[in-house]
């Protein structure tokens, strides 16, 4: 079908768009490119995990809203870089159709599910052991 011939198409220009494979001719630039991005994303992550024991580990920076403020962070970040193009996006910013078929959207309500959730949480708060639970919690956070 069209649509085939176009996901096959946009597959190969998606690969060569978002690795620009075909303008070098040692992509990966030998192994110490990948060991360099290796080395970057490790002191990155541990940045962010130095951030969250200063701050009393995960459970405190969640209530001071650290992880989700740099997720917020990141999120605006990258969505610059594809508002400004400098990232690109196959079929977004990058090779977009000039007509595009609307795409089907599922309307659920989740009222009854939600319900019923509730009701299955009310019942076992209503029959759980209320002292085993406090123990187990306290327990818990001596270990923390």
């Amino acid at each position: 079908t069209d649509f085939s011939a176009r996901i096959a198409r946009n597959t190969q220009i998606y690969i060569q768009s978002e690795t620009n494979i075909t303008r070098q001719v040692d992509p990966w630039a030998g192994s110490f490119y990948v060991e360099s991005l290796t080395h970057a994303l490790a002191q990155k992550a541990w940045e962010h995990i130095q951030e969250v024991e200063k701050l009393g580990g995960m459970a405190k920076a969640i209530e001071t809203g650290v992880p989700k403020l740099r997720i917020e962070e990141a999120a605006a970040r990258t969505q610059a870089r594809i508002d400004s193009g400098i990232q690109k996006i196959i079929g977004v910013n990058e090779y977009r159709l000039e007509k595009e078929d609307p795409i089907d959207i599922l309307e659920v309500d989740n009222t009854e599910v939600l319900r019923q959730q509730v009701e299955r949480l009310k019942k076992l708060r209503a029959e759980r052991d209320g002292t085993a639970v406090r123990q187990a919690l306290e327990a818990i956070t001596k270990c923390v």
